[in-house]
């Protein structure tokens, strides 16, 4: 009341912590660096002569929650461990994190990063056609907000995509080759057989397509009005699925006119 203030000091566990030259003397203190437990404070007062004056001891307990140092949990749902895969696959996970939230999650295939994804659901895409068949390792990893990463157990699948490179096997059942034919409708009939399974049969007359069967078996009706008496070539093609394409043996018919 002499004279004035010239400053505080504050001292957290007799340590001088900081010091204030003008008021409010109002000192800020971030807890969270301090170990949990109690802790002293304390403050002194200095005057223009260099007086002290010292407060009392005051005892506070920190008691900050520990660092978030526990991963999220992850598992791959879907496929299951030594399953046989083909196609398109997807991959489900399964990601949770307790304590803050989980940030993104990654899917390792045969140990290098395929692809990552931040929000849920966390389902991946994975077009197995161009992967070689065999075994492969599928793997994900989540992490949270402070980088915590948590990784999921190693599986393993086997991609097994069959390549139909197999034509359809074509052959003329009626008419026979040179038979004589007279009806205005002559129907002609093949048999296409496929090791996975004929989609349809063309039909060509002296090489000009005539139509199209696409359900066995594979027969249709050649009108004849307009055609003319003599021989006429008959051939048929036959397609599967992947697009593979396998011929019949020509056969010739010879045609009446009545």
């Amino acid at each position: 009341y002499e004279t004035s203030v010239t400053k505080v000091e504050l001292y957290k566990d007799g340590t001088l912590f900081n010091t204030l030259t003008a008021s409010p003397y109002t000192f800020t203190w971030d807890t969270k660096p301090a170990p949990n437990g109690q802790h002293t404070l304390q403050v002194r007062a200095y005057d223009v002569p260099g007086n002290v004056g010292s407060s009392s001891v005051v005892t506070v307990t920190v008691n900050n929650p520990l660092p978030d140092t526990t991963p999220p949990t992850v598992a791959i749902t879907s496929p299951a461990d030594g399953t046989v895969v083909k196609g398109l696959v997807y991959v489900t996970v399964s990601a949770v994190d307790y304590e803050t939230s989980v940030t993104k999650v990654e899917l390792y295939k045969d140990g290098t990063l395929f692809n990552t994804l931040t929000a849920s659901p966390y389902t991946f895409t994975w077009d197995t056609k161009p992967a070689p068949n065999g075994q492969h390792t599928l793997q994900v990893r989540a992490y949270d907000v402070p980088g915590n990463a948590g990784s999921s157990q190693l599986m393993t699948v086997t991609v097994d995509n069959f390549i139909d490179t197999t034509p359809p096997t074509v052959t003329f059942v009626s008419p026979v080759d040179g038979q004589q034919v007279a009806d205005k409708l002559v129907k002609l009939r093949v048999s296409a057989t496929d090791n996975v399974g004929a989609s349809q049969v063309d039909f060509f007359v002296d090489g000009i397509y005539l139509t199209t069967d696409t359900a066995s078996p594979y027969t249709i009706n050649w009108n004849t009005v307009k055609a003319a008496a003599g021989s006429h070539v008959l051939s048929a093609n036959a397609s599967d699925a992947a697009g593979n394409k396998g011929s019949a043996a020509q056969i010739t018919i010879n045609l009446v006119k009545r």
